[in-house]
């Protein structure tokens, strides 16, 4: 069942000619060098891409939210602007090897120098001390682009040997840098905070790669998929009329759209009907091009869309010769946007079509054939190409025909994760004078009412501990941050999601804790309603005169003074919601989370 795309991309590099340069680079010695010589540290969000016209010629500007601020003059939730390399001008357009280029909703840390642009910023040696954003096992790393590592470095004048860009721990990084920024403090590439393990490297190769069998629409890379399954269903339309030879065509159609929901959970097809008034003008001499897209865009509201086209009305594909030849052809456009998967780049897919021959009805019209065979071609039209029959039986094999199995939900996993209500990027915990302090975030949450505790000392029979009020539908990067008592012995932990509809769904890993009690008297404090409440011990009161919160990079935030008061409510109303430390000195430092 052969198979086609089209990309509105390959008709552009038709028409423009293209230049690139190559980059060399002499590195700095290691990220401490980096950031002294960065007018701006950040660790932000990509919200937005845009080209701005300047003097005739078009250039690529990146919208950067940001996150922390690690190193210079600017607050969180600044949107900074990052420029490249990459110009446009009339026919032409040129581009660096190793140029600055990041996709928006993803993450990055980014070491930024002021452009010759007022108000713009441009990356330190372009994009080898960029790091992205990736998730291993539940812990976020900050790890080099494939655009870093693929610049060519120069022997250092000096003589000296320049740290290789590698893979950190996110927390780690981005703590360890704030600290050096702020107490002009000296790189050590040894320091144990600054370790992963062995396997992580391993590991994102493992994660961004695709099942083996597994082939797409596009060859190489980079491949195509719809984007938006967690939000928004992917409409599949018939052509009013059906198969002129089987009679039962729409009847199919409909069947699989049910069966490819049923299958793959990631995605979100509906039947939505019929359409009509729609004649190919056969433009290339086929029935998706010409006039198809401008048809959709005006009659089926826009590029989301997949249209089945039956009885092959630009006598495209070579009628079938004793019942064999090819039954049917489908595919997708790409739209002329990219978006990260899996690590990698992917083209965004729309226009999707399937045109069916006009006598394949008139040879296969069963459930066992017609509906098996537009199984085998929505599939296509969602990105995904032949399974070779050598790794085994799958609809996806090139010829017809088997219902999906293993192999094929395996390819649509990778390309369309499950789609569940909430995308949980982390959930972590620590022990901390005997209460458990809890961390998690989302990267999407969609129709999510809240978030529940579960807390048990045998790991069987769980009690709730807290709930906490979600985000509802988000599409952006939500953190949440609770502590709890903790029992004395084994503590476990596990974390559920509760739909608005009071659906109930466990979420990340079973956590547990050992509480082994303190036999001396601990300073203590609470965090409720814009009040800090500390408890003091009477041994400690004399002495404590000050008492000291902190943000996380070590910023002092209020300051409070104590006359010899053991129980105090601090107002704390002016602190954002986030993590805090709370210190008095001689003390044990205590940390809190404000929470509303």
């Amino acid at each position: 069942m052969k198979n086609h795309s089209k990309s509105a991309l390959s008709i552009l590099f038709l028409l423009i000619s293209f230049h690139a340069q190559s980059t060399i680079i002499i590195p700095f010695l290691n990220l401490g060098d980096v950031m002294k010589n960065s007018d701006l540290v950040v660790y932000g969000e990509v919200v937005g891409k845009s080209f701005i016209e300047m003097n005739g010629s078009i250039n690529e500007r990146f919208q950067i939210k940001s996150v922390l601020n690690i190193k210079g003059n600017t607050t969180i939730g600044t949107i900074l602007n990052v420029k490249n390399y990459h110009v446009y001008e009339q026919d032409r357009e040129a581009k660096v090897w190793g140029d600055l280029s990041l996709d928006v909703d993803k993450r990055y840390l980014l070491f930024l120098k002021e452009s010759n642009i007022s108000g713009v910023y441009i990356a330190q040696c372009l994009s080898y001390y960029c790091f992205e954003e990736l998730e291993i096992d539940n812990e976020q790393y900050l790890v080099p682009t494939d655009e870093g590592r693929q610049i060519h470095l120069a022997v250092r004048p000096d003589g000296n040997h320049a740290d290789e860009i590698k893979t950190y721990k996110k927390s780690d990084l981005l703590k360890y840098l704030s600290f050096i920024n702020n107490n002009s403090g000296v790189w050590n590439k040894n320091d144990k905070l600054l370790s992963v393990p062995n396997d992580v490297n391993e590991k994102i190769m493992n994660r961004v790669n695709p099942p083996s069998h597994c082939t797409f629409l596009f060859t190489s890379e980079p491949w195509s998929r719809w984007t938006g399954f967690k939000s928004q269903t992917l409409p599949v339309r018939y052509q009013s009329g059906g198969d002129n030879a089987c009679s039962n065509a729409i009847t199919y159609t409909q069947d699989a759209v049910t069966e490819l929901n049923s299958n793959y959970t990631g995605i979100a097809l509906t039947n939505s009907g019929p359409f009509s008034g729609y004649t190919p003008n056969c433009s290339g001499g086929n029935a998706y091009g010409g006039n198809f897209t401008a048809y959709c865009n005006a009659n089926l509201g826009g590029s989301r869309n997949v249209c089945l086209i039956y009885n092959d009305p630009c006598s495209e594909i070579p009628d079938l010769v004793g019942c064999g030849g090819t039954l049917a052809i489908g595919g997708h456009y790409t739209i002329g946007t990219t978006h990260n998967h899996q690590g990698k780049i992917w083209n965004s897919a729309g226009y999707g079509f399937v045109v069916v021959n006009n006598n394949t009805g008139t040879c296969y019209c069963s459930v066992g054939t017609y509906q098996i065979m537009i199984e085998h071609e929505l599939t296509h039209t969602l990105g995904i190409g032949h399974i070779d029959p050598g790794a085994g039986v799958a609809n996806m094999n090139p010829s017809c025909c088997n219902t999906i199995q293993q192999l094929d939900v395996d390819c649509l996993t990778y390309t369309y994760p499950l789609n569940l209500p909430v995308t949980l990027s982390s959930f972590y915990g620590s022990l901390e004078n005997e209460y458990i302090f809890l961390s998690w975030e989302t990267a999407e949450e969609l129709n999510n009412k809240s978030y529940i505790i579960e807390q048990s000392s045998d790991a069987i029979n769980f009690n709730e501990a807290k709930q906490i009020i979600a985000q509802g539908t988000t599409h952006q990067k939500s953190l949440y941050n609770v502590s709890i008592p903790a029992m004395k012995g084994e503590n476990y932990i596990r974390l559920a999601q509760i739909d608005f509809d009071n659906t109930k769904t466990y979420i990340g890993d079973l956590l547990s804790f050992r509480n082994e009690g303190s036999s001396k008297t601990l300073i203590s404090a609470y965090y409720s309603s814009q009040q800090l409440h500390v408890s003091l011990p009477s041994e400690v009161v004399e002495d404590c005169t000050v008492i000291n919160i902190y943000n996380t990079i070590g910023r002092l935030m209020n300051s409070f003074s104590n006359h010899e008061t053991q129980n105090l409510v601090l107002d704390v109303s002016n602190l954002p919601t986030g993590v805090y430390f709370l210190n008095i000195p001689g003390q044990p430092i205590l940390r809190f989370f404000k929470d509303n």
